[in-house]
């Protein structure tokens, strides 16, 4: 066989295997919607509308631990002042799964991160109680499902944990036909079954963030990475959306264009932009850094076990963030 023969049987060889390993990798859930907050309010996805709302609208400010980020001016219900979102932000789903980031400036009683419901009559929200309000307890967060005017609901608490102002939390909240789960920084904060209906047969006349549907405070601060999936979310699911945001704490930059791939015992990092690559590192499904490579040239050789893995790129242009499996 000739030289050149055998370079072209390598070179498909190599392909192959490149489009084996490729297929192999699995992405975090996609959201629905997705709306990062960095330049505007538009959903990446183009599937939820969005506009702001009020006398003193949400805006769009710098954060220093996140970049661009959705800022809350506070003030009472009155005011409007709100982020309000197509109403098939909720009811298209049988199961739905919110993800937000939340920093508070004040923890004011009843204040809401976001709404989706009618008043009194149906519908979902997390909000934060913190002091002592008709009978339940301070510093308490909860995911509630109103079914009716003689129906309450489900409310998941928070716990003992107290939520601080002025640092970040990631708040994820799963509602499907028969419970609702609430997760905080990526840990389970409370799961209970509840007699309702799934998303999709409510009646949802208004979806807000930051809102309430009742004349309660606005919210006092700010969201950031809001995003909307049509499933309930698993707790690896959520785990892994934490560790791919926390460790940073910047956002990820998806205009780098990273490719991360395995091979053998090997895990290969490709920078076809030339953007420079700072380090890496990789996390377990549960968040914590199992591997780590501040002098990263491409090739990262391992001895992890067989499993799912976020690989986190640190560039000199922001981070780059996918999932991995290692076989």
């Amino acid at each position: 066989m000739s030289n050149l023969k055998l370079k072209l049987m390598k070179t498909k060889l190599l392909f192959l295997a490149l489009v084996v390993i490729s297929g192999s990798l699995l992405a975090q859930p996609e959201p629905s919607s997705y709306f990062p907050f960095d330049d505007n309010l538009l959903d990446q996805m183009e599937n939820v509308t969005s506009q702001a709302e009020g006398t003193v609208p949400p805006t769009i400010v710098a954060d220093a631990d996140r970049g661009n980020v959705l800022s809350f001016p506070g003030g009472g219900n009155d005011d409007g002042n709100r982020i309000t979102l197509s109403t098939n932000a909720y009811n298209a789903f049988d199961a739905v799964t919110y993800n937000l980031w939340i920093k508070a400036n004040a923890l004011d009683t009843w204040s809401r991160f976001f709404t989706f419901g009618t008043e009194g009559v149906s519908g979902a929200a997390v909000e934060y109680w913190s002091t002592p309000a008709n009978g339940r307890l301070a510093q308490r967060m909860s995911v509630t499902i109103d079914e009716g005017t003689d129906d309450p609901g489900v409310e998941v608490p928070f716990g003992d944990a107290t939520i601080e102002t002025g640092k970040w939390y990631m708040f994820t909240a799963a509602l499907d036909e028969t419970h609702c789960k609430l997760w905080v920084d990526g840990v389970v904060a409370g799961d209970s079954a509840h007699a309702g209906t799934k998303p999709s047969s409510q009646t949802i006349e208004v979806a807000y963030l930051g809102k309430s549907v009742w004349p309660d405070p606005i919210l006092n601060g700010y969201i950031d990475n809001f995003k909307i999936f049509g499933s309930f979310l698993s707790d690896d699911d959520v785990a892994a959306l934490y560790a791919a945001e926390a460790t940073g704490v910047k956002k990820a930059s998806e205009a780098l264009n990273m490719v991360v791939y395995t091979h053998n015992n090997q895990i290969i990092v490709n920078d076809p932009a030339n953007v420079g690559i700072n380090s890496v590192k990789v996390y377990n499904m549960a968040g914590a850094l199992v591997l780590q490579d501040d002098n990263c040239t491409g090739v990262i050789r391992h001895d992890l076990p067989a499993n799912l893995y976020i690989v986190k790129v640190q560039t000199r242009k922001g981070d780059f963030i996918t999932k991995v499996s290692l076989k």
